[in-house]
């Protein structure tokens, strides 16, 4: 197999011991090791040239991963990332530039749904549960849409200052553009909630929806537990960071505004599509007592929820992904 090194692109070892693995990809000399960072070896792959041909001695041996956040070279790895394709974008009217990867159907049911992935918050879609669906639909035959909202991975517009209608406007717009026919919506986080307002909007075109642990108005549950000076620092306009400050929720009033327009629970919700929730008992940001208020509030006749053991927010490893494995297979009747 051979490979075209990009500038948006790395390219490592794709081994599970990668602590011990000091081999090189032939023609880059710098060893794999923990402490590399994505940067360090664009760099050294910059040397060698922005179109050089590398060989590699078999498609199991590498992984390409676009660079996103300065992250470690192996916590990147940990993620069992494996992209197929460099991204593309689209560009709207107003000049937004969203980035997506897309692979169309190429099985013998062409009118099978394929699959359309909303991450959460923060999000983009280099991440191991969108990965791993690409993936997934690539080996079936199914088609398969990623997208990074605005402000989000390699999309364009400030993150600050963008909230739930903007990436709602974001998801109408890609899938308008670039899909055909009726898809299985898989929403992790907030991507479930912007999951049931699109089947809310645009029902013709939604099959199934799959969310995993959905948060819905999670905009105003922050803004409830803010304190009263908080609140009131709002008011005045000032910019708020709550919760990890590696990875803050950016709160302005605008953005919890926003959120309440946008509500899912504060009015019934009947969705025509059937509906899988899938969440952990060891989720901290969403509770499974939550996701069962969730659950009634929903109107429609297909909705089921399946609660894992041990399994937190990120709901991404290798068991997790067996229960989404199983979820979209039970949805496999669905045209």
């Amino acid at each position: 197999m051979s490979g075209i090194i990009r500038e948006d692109c790395i390219l490592c070892w794709d081994k599970n011991r990668i602590d011990s693995d000091t081999r090189c990809i032939q023609g880059v000399d710098l060893p794999v090791t923990p402490d590399i960072t994505n940067r360090m070896f664009l760099e050294r792959v910059e040397e060698i040239s922005s179109s050089a041909v590398i060989e590699f001695p078999s498609d199991d041996d590498i992984i390409i991963l676009p660079i996103y956040h300065k992250v470690m070279m192996y916590k990147t790895i940990f993620l069992g990332v494996c992209m197929i394709s460099q991204y593309e974008y689209y560009k709207a009217d107003d000049h937004r530039m969203i980035a997506y990867r897309k692979v169309d159907a190429n099985g013998s049911d062409l009118n099978t749904p394929g699959f359309i992935y909303l991450g959460g918050y923060r999000s983009d879609m280099t991440g191991s549960k969108s990965t791993w669906l690409f993936n997934r639909a690539v080996q079936h035959g199914h088609s398969c849409l990623l997208f990074d909202y605005t402000g989000h991975g390699n999309s364009s517009g400030d993150f600050n200052a963008l909230c739930i209608s903007d990436w709602l406007r974001d998801s109408v717009d890609i899938i308008n553009s670039k899909v055909r026919g009726r898809h299985i919506l898989v929403g992790s986080s907030m991507g479930g909630w912007l999951s049931l307002l699109l089947a809310r909007m645009m029902p013709e075109k939604i099959a199934a929806i799959i969310c995993i642990a959905p948060a819905p108005d999670f905009t105003s549950a922050i803004y409830k537990d803010l304190s009263d000076d908080k609140k009131q620092r709002l008011k005045r306009m000032e910019t708020l960071y709550e919760g990890n400050p590696d990875w803050p929720i950016v709160l302005t009033e605008e953005f919890i505004l926003d959120g309440e327009k946008n509500s899912i629970l504060s009015s019934p919700c009947r969705v025509s599509c059937p509906v899988r929730i899938v969440i952990g008992d060891s989720d901290h940001l969403i509770s499974v007592e939550d996701t069962l208020k969730l659950l009634r509030h929903l109107e429609g006749d297909d909705i089921s929820m399946y609660v894992m053991k041990h399994a937190d927010h990120s709901f991404s490893t290798p068991a997790c992904l067996e229960v989404l494995d199983n979820t979209i297979n039970g949805l496999s009747s669905i045209s």
